[in-house]
């Protein structure tokens, strides 16, 4: 597996209860790290929707995932950087 990153601003936005990261109009998931984040931050904070969403342009890391080094299975993230 082969991973690249790369820093971006975007826009975070949730669609259908999945939160992504809204780049050029490119709708990026969150990588599970980012997740990660916001489930320990959910046991911390009510309604950390609302808090996220207050300030919605995110820096991130746009991760891109190969996949056993075939380019043509490229999955791309976003791994955000604060939240």
């Amino acid at each position: 597996m082969t991973i690249f990153v790369r820093q971006m601003k975007g826009t975070i936005k949730k669609y259908n209860e999945i939160w992504m990261v809204d780049y050029d109009g490119m709708l990026l998931p969150l990588h599970s790290k980012s997740m990660e984040t916001i489930t320990e931050l959910s046991k911390t904070f009510d309604n950390v929707d609302a808090r996220i969403l207050s300030r919605p342009e995110v820096e991130f890391d746009l991760v891109e995932v190969c996949y056993d080094n075939q380019f043509s299975e490229v999955k791309l993230f976003a791994n955000l950087i604060n939240i």
